[in-house]
C-alpha cells in the first residue's frame, strides 16, 4: 500500500464512488442511481480532502488507481469537530444546490457522519479506516485484503486499536476475518444497520 499521489485524486474519487454504488446505507439515502452517485461523490470528495490534511490518503496505484484506503494513524482522527462538520456540509450543500439531491438527503448524511464519529473511542489514540475501496472491475482479487493486511500490521506495530464502519454484510465478514468485531450498531431513521467495528492490536512476533 502506497501514498496516494495528489495527481490521482479525481481518479481516486471515481474509484470510491463506483465501489460504494450498491452500499446499503447510500441506497437508503438515495434510491435513484444517478442522484446516489452524486451523493457518494460528495461524501468521498470531502473525505479525501480531510484525509489529505492528515496524510491519511493511501492506495494501490499501478498505472491506474486500483484501490483507495483512507487510513488515519493513531491520534490523527477525528479532525476538529467543527472543521470536520464544515467540510462535510460544504460538500453536501454544493451538490444539493446543483439540484442533484434534496436537503433531506444531505441532512441525513451529515447526521450519520456525526453519529458515527461519536461511536469512536474517547480515551485512547486509535487508527481509523474511513474508506476502503477497490476499483469495481478488480474486486474479488485480493486487493482489499492486501490493504487491510498493511493497516493491521501498522496498528499491531504501534500497539493501538483500529476502528471502522460498514453497512454491508459482506464487508463486515471480511473485516471480521482481520480481527474486527462489532462494538456498536447505529440506525438513521429507517436505514440499514451501520456497524462500528474495532480491532484490538495483536502481539508482534
Amino acid at each position: 500500500m502506497d501514498r496516494l499521489p495528489e495527481t490521482r485524486d479525481r481518479e481516486a474519487v471515481e474509484v470510491m464512488t463506483r465501489a460504494f454504488a450498491e452500499d446499503p446505507f447510500f441506497n437508503f439515502l438515495e434510491r435513484d442511481a444517478a442522484r446516489r452517485a452524486s451523493v457518494i461523490e460528495a461524501v468521498m470528495s470531502s473525505s479525501l480532502v480531510m484525509a489529505r490534511r492528515q496524510d491519511a490518503a493511501h492506495g494501490i496505484v499501478d498505472g491506474a488507481v486500483r484501490g483507495v484506503c483512507l487510513w488515519y494513524e493513531a491520534g490523527r482522527y477525528p479532525t476538529p469537530a467543527l472543521a470536520t462538520l464544515a467540510a462535510r456540509a460544504r460538500a453536501m450543500a454544493g451538490v444539493a444546490l446543483r439540484g442533484h439531491f434534496g436537503p433531506r438527503v444531505a441532512a441525513r448524511a451529515l447526521r450519520a457522519g456525526t453519529l458515527l464519529d461519536e461511536a469512536h473511542p474517547k480515551d485512547e489514540p486509535y487508527f481509523y479506516l474511513q474508506v476502503l475501496a477497490v476499483r469495481h472491475d478488480l474486486q474479488g482479487q485480493g486487493l482489499g485484503s492486501r490493504m487491510l493486511t498493511a493497516c493491521a500490521a501498522q496498528a499491531d506495530a504501534a500497539g493501538r486499536p483500529a476502528v471502522l464502519e460498514t453497512s454491508k454484510p459482506a464487508n463486515r465478514r471480511l473485516y471480521e476475518r482481520f480481527g474486527f468485531r462489532v462494538v456498536e450498531t447505529n440506525v438513521i431513521d429507517s436505514s440499514p444497520a451501520i456497524w462500528t467495528m474495532r480491532r484490538d492490536p495483536r502481539p508482534v512476533s
